[in-house]
Order: C-alpha cells, then sequence, then structure tokens
C-alpha cells in the first residue's frame, strides 16, 4: 500500500476539499495548503490535520482525479495480504527480482560475467543484471525472465508507487491446477512433518537432510503410485520453504541458529522508525473497577519504543494475555496520530509520536510468528526482526524502559506490587489498590508526554522530544491515507456468507445500502472474505469482484464497540439461559453478566478470576482509545460492567479519586 506524509507535493482531502500543500515549515508545526478548486489558500497546524485524519474527516489522495469512494480498490489500494494467492505470489516474484537488482552496485548491470547454467551445468556467458534476475527467479520457484520485462515491472512500480500495480491482470487467464488438492496437502503435511523432525536434531548429516525422495517415499504409504508428485515440484515446495527452515532441513537446528543469530545486530538506525523494538510484561500493579472498587489483578503492558529516540510511538494496557491481540493493538496505537489526547486529556502540554515504522524487532513467541502481524506487516511494508532467546541486550532500548517505568513511574502508585516501604504481610490489594484502569492509561498518557519526554538523558543531556524532532527532519513519519485503511489492514481475515439477511459472521448480520445490488449481480448466496476491526460494529467484507466494502452491524446498538470475546459470553448465556441469541436474549443476557461482575466480592474470588473478568469486558486501551462513544469521550462502554462517571464516584464514594503523583525524573535511567 502507498503510504503519504505531511509534506511539500501531497495531496488531502478534508470533507469535500481536495488541498494540496505547498509550504510546510522547518519545526512541521504550521502548514499551508492550496484548495484546488477556488485556489484559495488555508494554513493548518500539523496538530489539527493530525486530529482530523484520526477522527476520519482527512483523508489523503494519490493525486486530484482520485475517487473520492470510501471503498477499497482491489489494484490501487488493496492490501498485499488480502490479494488472492496467485496475483500475491506473483508480486513477491517480481519484487524479488526488483530488489535483487536494485542490490547491484552502480554501473555494473551491464558487466559481462561467466557462471554455470542450473538447468544445464555448463558454464555460459551473461550479464550481471540477467544473472540477478535468474537467480532471484530461482529462489522463488519460477521460470527466469528477460531484462527488458524486469524493465517493465519497474516501469510499473514507478508509476503507480504501489506495489499491487505488479499483479497485472490475469483474471480471465490461468492454468487449470495439475495436482490433486488433496495430494498438494498431503506433500505440505510431509514436508512440515520432516522439518519438524530436523529441527529436533542438534546435528543433521547428509542422511538427515530433506530430499525430493525422502518426501515420495514417505507419500507411498498414504497415495497410490499414480498419484504421487514429481521430484521437481517437491523440489519447487522446497525451495519456496521460509529460509530459516530451509536451512533447518538443510544444515541442522544448531546451524540454522548459528546461521541467522546475527541478524541487524550491528545495524543502527539513521532516523526515527527505522528500527522499532517490541517487548510485553505483566505490570507489578493493581488496578480496580472504577465503580464498584473491586481489584481486577495485574494488567499487561505491550509498547514499542523507537531506537533513535528512545520514545515509545504506541502501547496497550489491558487484561488480553500477551497474544497477537495486545502485539496488533499496540502496533495500532504506535501507527496512528494521537490527536485524542488535546481533546481527552487538555492537561498534557507534551505529545507523543506516531508513524509507520520500517522495522521490528520481536521476541520469538507463537504470537509474533502467526500469521496476523506477518499480515499487517506486508501490508504496510515493515520488515520483522526476531531477537534471539535470552539474549535481553538484543532488545536494549525496550528492555530498559521497563525499568525506567518501574523505579520512576509505578513505584509511587498506589498499588504498586510491591512499593519500597510495604511489607508483603501488610499488603492488602483489596484496600491497597485504589487506582482505576482510566485513571493509570490518563497517568501513563502524562508521564510519557510530559515528564519522559521532556527530560534530557544520556551523556550528552538530550530528551527524547529533542531526538525526535532532529530524526523526523530527514524522514518524516508516514500514516496510512486514512482510517478505513487502517481498520482494513489490522482487520483479521476470517470466511463469512452473504445473503438476503446480510453477511453474517459470528450469527450477526451486517447490512449495508450496495447488497441489494450485488446480489442481483452475484448470486442469491455468496461466501464472502470478512475483515473483523477493533469492534464488532463494523465488518469489511469481499466478495467475487475482489473489492472491501463497510457493513454495519444490524444490531448496532448491541454490537458497536463490543470485543469479539465479550460478544462470544453473552452469546452463549444466552442459548444457555433463554435458548435464543435474539436482541432481547442478548440483552437480558448482557444485564445479567453485569449484575454477576456488580455481586462479586473480593474475598470471593481471587484476582486471578478477576483478571479474567476483566477480559471478558474488553477492558483495555484498544476500546478506550478507539473513540467507539458516539460523543467522542474516554469513557466506559455501555455493555462493560464497570461503567465509569467521575461525578457518580465522588457522589457515591465508592472510590476515592487518586492524586496524580509523578517523580520528578532527574536522573539518568540505567544503561545509557
Amino acid at each position: 500500500m502507498r503510504r503519504f506524509a505531511f509534506e511539500v507535493g501531497t495531496y488531502v482531502q478534508i470533507e469535500e476539499r481536495i488541498l494540496l500543500i505547498t509550504l510546510v515549515n522547518p519545526s512541521h508545526t504550521a502548514l499551508t495548503l492550496l484548495d484546488q478548486h477556488d485556489r484559495s489558500v488555508v494554513e493548518y497546524s500539523q496538530e489539527e490535520l493530525e486530529a482530523l485524519f484520526e477522527e476520519g474527516t482527512l483523508r489523503f489522495v494519490s493525486f486530484v482525479g482520485e475517487s473520492l469512494d470510501v471503498r477499497i480498490r482491489p489494484r490501487s489500494s488493496e492490501p498485499l495480504s488480502t490479494m488472492p494467492d496467485k496475483e500475491r505470489v506473483r508480486v513477491e516474484l517480481r519484487l524479488s527480482v526488483i530488489k535483487a537488482v536494485d542490490s547491484l552496485g552502480l554501473g555494473t548491470h551491464s558487466e559481462r560475467i561467466i557462471v554455470t547454467d542450473p538447468a544445464t551445468g555448463e558454464k555460459v556467458f551473461t550479464s550481471r543484471i540477467q544473472n540477478a534476475i535468474n537467480e532471484a527467479c530461482y529462489a522463488a520457484g519460477q521460470k527466469p525472465v528477460t531484462v527488458q520485462t524486469y524493465y517493465n515491472w519497474r516501469k510499473l512500480l514507478s508509476e503507480n508507487e504501489d506495489v499491487s500495480a505488479l499483479a497485472g491482470n490475469f483474471g480471465n487467464r490461468g492454468r487449470k491446477p495439475y495436482l490433486d488438492p488433496v495430494v498438494e496437502i498431503k506433500v505440505q503435511q510431509a514436508l512440515a512433518t520432516a522439518v519438524e523432525v530436523s529441527r529436533a536434531q542438534t546435528h543433521l548429516g547428509a542422511r538427515g537432510r530433506i530430499t525430493p525422495k525422502k518426501i515420495i517415499n514417505s507419500l507411498r504409504q498414504e497415495l497410490p503410485e499414480e498419484k504421487l508428485p514429481s521430484p521437481s515440484y517437491i523440489h519447487q515446495k522446497i525451495q519456496q520453504l521460509p529460509a530459516y527452515d530451509r536451512a533447518v532441513a538443510q544444515k541442522g537446528a544448531r546451524a540454522a541458529d548459528n546461521q541467522f543469530r546475527m541478524a541487524s545486530r550491528a545495524e543502527k538506525p539513521t532516523a526515527c522508525l527505522d528500527s522499532v523494538e517490541y517487548d510485553e510484561t505483566r505490570l507489578k500493579l493493581v488496578l480496580v473497577d472504577e465503580e464498584f472498587g473491586i481489584p481486577l489483578g495485574s494488567p499487561y503492558l505491550s509498547w514499542y519504543v523507537d531506537r533513535y529516540s528512545d520514545a515509545p510511538p504506541g502501547f496497550y494496557v489491558g487484561y488480553e494475555p500477551m497474544s497477537d491481540v495486545s502485539t496488533m493493538a499496540a502496533l495500532r496505537h504506535a501507527c496512528l496520530p494521537k490527536g485524542y489526547m488535546r481533546k481527552h486529556y487538555p492537561d498534557i502540554r507534551g505529545s507523543m509520536c506516531a508513524g509507520i515504522p520500517r522495522s521490528i524487532t520481536l521476541d520469538n513467541g507463537l504470537s509474533q510468528h502467526g500469521d496476523t502481524i506477518q499480515s499487517a506487516a506486508k501490508d504496510l511494508s515493515i520488515d520483522i526482526r526476531y531477537a534471539p532467546p535470552y539474549r535481553a541486550w538484543f532488545k536494549g532500548a525496550v528492555e530498559g524502559m521497563h525499568e525506567t517505568l518501574n523505579r520512576l513511574l509505578l513505584e509511587d502508585q498506589a498499588g504498586y506490587v510491591l512499593r519500597p516501604q510495604d511489607q508483603p504481610s501488610e499488603y492488602d490489594p483489596t484496600t491497597q489498590a485504589c487506582l482505576g484502569v482510566r485513571q493509570f492509561v490518563r497517568i501513563l498518557h502524562h508521564w510519557i508526554a510530559d515528564r519522559y519526554m521532556q527530560t534530557p538523558t544520556g551523556v550528552f543531556r538530550r530528551s527524547p522530544a529533542e531526538k525526535w524532532a532532529e530524526g523526523i527532519s530527514s524522514i518524516p513519519p508516514t500514516f496510512l491515507p486514512s482510517v478505513e485503511e487502517a481498520d482494513l489492514v489490522f482487520g483479521i481475515l476470517r470466511e463469512g456468507t452473504l445473503d438476503h439477511r446480510g453477511v453474517r459472521y459470528e450469527n450477526l448480520f451486517y447490512l449495508s445500502d450496495e447488497m441489494v445490488e450485488y446480489r442481483r449481480l452475484h448470486g442469491v448466496s455468496i461466501s464472502v472474505d470478512v475483515k473483523v476491526g477493533p469492534h464488532m460494529g463494523r465488518i469489511y467484507w469481499r466478495g467475487p469482484d475482489g473489492a472491501w466494502r463497510s457493513a454495519d452491524a444490524d444490531l448496532y446498538e448491541y454490537a458497536w464497540g463490543r470485543t469479539l470475546h465479550n460478544h462470544k459470553l453473552v452469546r452463549n448465556r444466552a442459548l444457555e439461559v433463554f435458548r435464543s441469541d435474539k436482541l432481547e436474549a442478548l440483552l437480558e443476557s448482557d444485564r445479567q453478566l453485569k449484575e454477576i461482575a456488580r455481586a462479586a466480592l473480593p474475598m470471593q474470588l481471587g484476582l486471578k478470576r478477576q483478571k479474567r473478568i476483566a477480559r471478558a469486558f474488553g477492558i483495555g486501551t484498544e476500546t478506550l482509545l478507539s473513540n467507539h462513544q458516539t460523543d467522542g469521550k474516554l469513557e466506559c462502554r455501555n455493555q462493560s460492567p464497570a461503567h465509569f462517571s467521575e461525578t457518580a464516584a465522588e457522589d457515591d464514594g465508592c472510590l476515592p479519586r487518586q492524586k496524580l503523583r509523578l517523580t520528578t525524573f532527574d536522573t539518568e535511567r540505567r544503561g545509557e
């Protein structure tokens, strides 16, 4: 997908007006824009434009004549991961060829060299550019192409500035699959089993390596002789394995770990967002429900830290266990501007940074290797790197931030487990954990924006805010074209059905005005792809034409702002108690679950079960900061049991107001 920045030459659409950015002051605080209709000149600040972008009023456009339709077009704006498999493989092949040629030195493209032809084994004369193209094609398991074809691909990429343009238009062509789908599944399973067997062996000799002959012999027990695939097909599938898995299969686990151990260790970022590190931990802090005063347990903190400036562009605080959900929630917060701070936290003077990272360093957990983060990384053109296990120094920036947060903020907050002045025998979370979830989120924003970002550290006594301003002077941060594209990129791909009731997903139906005409063109009942956004109120669906469209839930008031986990709990109880999942049964089930949470006493449950209650009702920054309320306020959602009103809390005496306490940040952070 294309990226955009608030820089000279960029077109933006504010409501119905198309504006061109013509001037940006050196500090990026004031921008001059030219109206393309009446040629009038208007001025905006950076913060005003970011706030309009977050609200959905502003969106980037590629050129003046671009259609203003909010639907995602299948070519110019479709993410790479949402393409059909054939088109995605074709784009990845052409990108690999372009990157291979770009890696050559200047002036060496036409140099003649002698290489060995892999097909015949003979020595042949060829050019360096043709040799690079051949190697890239062989690595992707494809037939080599000519230099002229490469230049045609290069022209398509430069003219459209979008990798989806490399997909071509082969919808009416194509070859029939020559291999039985059942046989193809058997081959994939055999390869996966062979890789896992090789991974379990420390040393892998010549007899233990994966070869086409061994795979075919293993398939003879399950397939008849006439359905066995050819050795060339098996070899092609082996070459399509990830580089690390292929190294494990050919050299063994220890040799593969040694080969990939130093990836990006010596690289240093030259600008902000060049390298961002991710980590997640459980905070040593017990938070409470603001209305009932019930301890919810220790929340999880997931955040990204920029290596160049040591500034955290995004974080997640909630009770969702460490998984791809928390990873994507923190990444979404990092990629979008923080315009809500000026509206909901007017007392905060500083600001938080934002932008799409160009490289992310993750742990080696299972969630980080899942399809969710890989799909988003392809859409945003993010390079993912994995830190070796048991090497905290590999992510020194984010690991040091945990120590800084504990030492300079959390230790002095009520509910810290344990503060230096507390004794384990004297600590009672039911009385001392008097810090609410929303109160802590506000304190965390305040500490990052006003204290951490503004405090000089290190030998040269420079603050993260100063280093961030210097780092974005050469390469400004980039953002997605609009919030709709962000919801699509960070959504989870699922399957659904479109019929006369709308698109069905998790027994909820979603409607839009264009579904009637769409069914008249493509059929009565259609299988569609569904992408779920941050809540159940809106989805994106794609039919046979490949275009993504948005649809809102029929039960709008019930589904808007509700998490998938909470909806499953409510529906299961409705089916169990009322044997129905209609609106009345869902609302009554939701009310009963709230009453159960209201009647739950701390001495009867314990922090482990209370933390599950918090997760069940979606308590976390991914819902608090998504502005799902119609008035845009950062209040608890209607279906949450922790509906909080500051006036009611003061009048009822349910919870004492937490005074904001921030330790003066006048010491250097450890590790500098």
